[in-house]
């Protein structure tokens, strides 16, 4: 910022954080902002998709800086004075760009309705009987009617010419109070001013453009530091629709945006880690006996971003906290069905199978009841193989009497090995079974015990 006023740049400074949704954009500036704030930085933080039912992002812009200075406006102090003037600034250029009388007046100069305009606005003329005056204006057959319409015309032009003159003054008395109140900032804090702007990509069209063109034309303040969080694609795309096919909303944005920053992808290893810290706590097991790695390794097959994984993680913790069972819950069944409910809101086993990655797999460096000779074991196969044996009581019996060779076959054995006199004198399925309710019920409903 301070090379960019050293080299004689105006206004103020946009910044673009770039990323898909659920990558971590609002993670990324909410500790951007705290760091800020404990450098001694002023910060307004505006959430442009709780805020976008307003008609005028304006308000919402100048609310979120008022909020911010508050603490910082004493009585009879320096701010406080240039923080009032800001406001007083405000009130014009709240007000309608053009009113309804100057909007009239247009479509009424391709003859369109003339009566309507004369009842519009009584500062042209217009009044009760504007309707009657019409009616004779057109009956008299003279030149009378020419002239009154032409009158009536240049008055309401005239009238959007001053209006337009008078919004043009209000939003450069705008900014230079704007500039004074940020300047008197500076007297007690570090600038620049930053105003952090997230969930933009989310909004209307239409208010994230009128935002952005707020941005810009009404807060250009030297010293201020803008910094968007958005999904870019999925903006210009949003952009693109609202003005249509042909344009091109990827130059629309640079207009705005002097530079934009890509926030790269967690390392999921570390941000799984992090957030899986609880979950360990539960009663589970996975392939390779490491819960940490096997969900490190499924996220990743799955492509799954940041706040995915977040949603997923608290289905699994869910459903560990309402297993009545003493049987371990095994995450190689476990995982592919929060997944599959996660997506398309609808847990099944055949979906939740139709939705592994066949890439996941899990490379087991020896286990010593196999000779300790590495081996690998396929997600896939292993729920495919369990989906197989869990509600056909036949096959259930046939995969139990049976050698079974592939590794795969040797842990699901180790997935139900315990559930025979469940299955095959209860009549009931195994327990893992259970998982889909409590996944589609995020733990609500407990299983029938045993």
């Amino acid at each position: 910022m301070r090379t960019r006023l050293q080299e004689g740049a105006r206004g103020s400074f946009a910044i673009n954080i770039d990323a898909d949704w659920g990558a971590g954009k609002t993670f990324f500036v909410e500790r951007l902002a705290q760091q800020l704030h404990n450098s001694g930085h002023v910060v307004a933080r505006v959430n442009a998709w709780r805020d976008d039912y307003l008609d005028d992002p304006f308000v919402a812009v100048l609310a979120a800086i008022d909020e911010a200075i508050a603490p910082f406006v004493k009585k009879d102090s320096e701010i406080q004075s240039a923080w009032k003037g800001v406001k007083r600034g405000a009130v014009p250029v709240l007000g309608r760009v053009v009113s309804g009388v100057a909007k009239t007046v247009v479509r009424k100069y391709v003859g369109e309705e003339i009566d309507e305009l004369l009842k519009s606005d009584p500062e042209i003329g217009g009044d009760a009987d504007a309707p009657n005056l019409i009616g004779e204006l057109v009956r008299s057959g003279t030149e009378k009617v020419t002239i009154e319409i032409e009158s009536v015309i240049d008055q309401g032009t005239q009238k959007v010419i001053d209006q337009f003159n008078e919004k043009r003054k209000a939003a450069d008395d705008f900014q230079t109070r704007l500039t004074n109140a940020v300047a008197a900032i500076g007297s007690e804090r570090p600038l620049p001013f930053y105003v952090i702007v997230d969930e933009l990509d989310r909004c209307r069209p239409s208010y994230a453009v009128a935002l952005l063109e707020r941005v810009k034309h009404l807060f250009g303040a030297p010293n201020i530091a803008f910094v968007f969080a958005t999904n870019s694609d999925q903006l210009r795309h949003s952009i693109a629709g609202m003005y249509g096919a042909g344009f091109n909303g990827f130059k629309y944005l640079k207009r705005f945006f002097e530079i934009t920053y890509q926030l790269s992808d967690p390392d999921i290893s570390q941000f799984v880690a992090v957030n899986a810290r609880t979950i360990t706590d539960y009663h589970l097991r996975a392939p390779g006996d490491d819960v940490a790695r096997f969900l490190h390794l499924t996220f990743d097959a799955y492509k799954l971003k940041a706040r995915d994984i977040k949603r997923v993680l608290t289905l699994v913790e869910n459903a560990a906290i309402a297993w009545p069972h003493k049987q371990a819950i095994d995450l190689s069944i476990l995982l592919p069905l929060a997944i599959s409910y996660y997506k398309d809101g609808d847990p099944s086993w055949r979906d939740a199978l139709a939705n592994i990655p066949d890439n996941l797999s899990i490379d087991i460096d020896g286990d010593r009841r196999y000779g300790n000779r590495p081996y690998t074991l396929n997600v896939e196969n292993i729920f495919s193989r369990f989906v197989d044996i869990n509600s056909d009581k036949v096959a259930f019996k046939s995969f139990m009497d049976r050698e079974n060779n592939s590794m795969e076959d040797r842990y699901v054995l180790s997935i139900v090995n315990n559930d025979w006199d469940r299955v095959m004198n209860q009549g009931w399925r195994t327990v893992h079974d259970e998982l889909v309710a409590l996944v589609a019920h995020a733990g609500s409903i407990k299983p029938p015990s045993e």
